[in-house]
């Protein structure tokens, strides 16, 4: 029942994301225009790699060592460990990104672009999804992806407006993302007691 249960809870919220996300690219195509979807693609793209960084196998590396061992101070445990080496790597990456931003780009919308998109190595640090695949509980991610996704939906139909609001597109971008990790983290705080 419970296998049921996790599988139904990714399907509707993978479902429901790629929805959105259809729906926001369609938005945002139709108001920024070609230009302005471009650049903003770019510095999301940009981002989105060197995410890759902070993230650095620790999801696989919490998985496996929580999974066999569900034990409260064992779990809190193992998330100190990963918050701390993300927190020292989103640190190194987002220094280098915001170096390579300053030195390289001639353009201020495309070095501003940059800049805002390093908020998003930040809120990898906080990334628990892996947390909730190691207790087998898909239902939590899957509503708060709806919710997080929903949420940035609703913030493009509101403050992306214009051909020029490719910044607070992106902005509205790196929130929900944002809003997605720390909802995570607090839901598993309260749900696992972890400290």
């Amino acid at each position: 029942m419970k296998f049921l249960k996790n599988l139904a809870a990714l399907l509707l919220s993978d479902a429901v994301s790629k929805l959105v996300s259809f729906a926001v690219v369609a938005y945002l195509a139709r108001v920024l225009g070609p230009g302005g979807l471009g650049a903003f693609a770019w510095a999301q793209s940009a981002a989105l790699l060197l995410t890759t960084i902070p993230n650095f196998g620790f999801n696989e590396y919490g998985i496996l060592k929580i999974a066999p061992d569900r034990r409260r101070e064992h779990i809190g445990s193992i998330v100190g460990q990963i918050v701390g080496f993300r927190s020292v790597l989103a640190t190194v990456t987002v220094v280098m990104f915001v170096a390579a931003a300053e030195w390289s780009s001639r353009d201020a919308l495309q070095r501003d672009l940059l800049l805002w998109s390093s908020l998003l190595i930040v809120s990898v640090i906080f990334s628990s999804e892996w947390l909730y695949t190691a207790v087998e509980d898909q239902v939590v991610p899957g509503l708060v992806r709806i919710v997080s996704r929903s949420a940035y939906l609703a913030a493009c139909l509101v403050f992306v407006t214009d051909t020029a609001d490719v910044v607070p597109a992106l902005l509205m971008f790196v929130g929900s993302e944002t809003l997605l990790q720390l909802l995570l983290l607090v839901t598993a705080r309260i749900r696992l007691g972890i400290r």
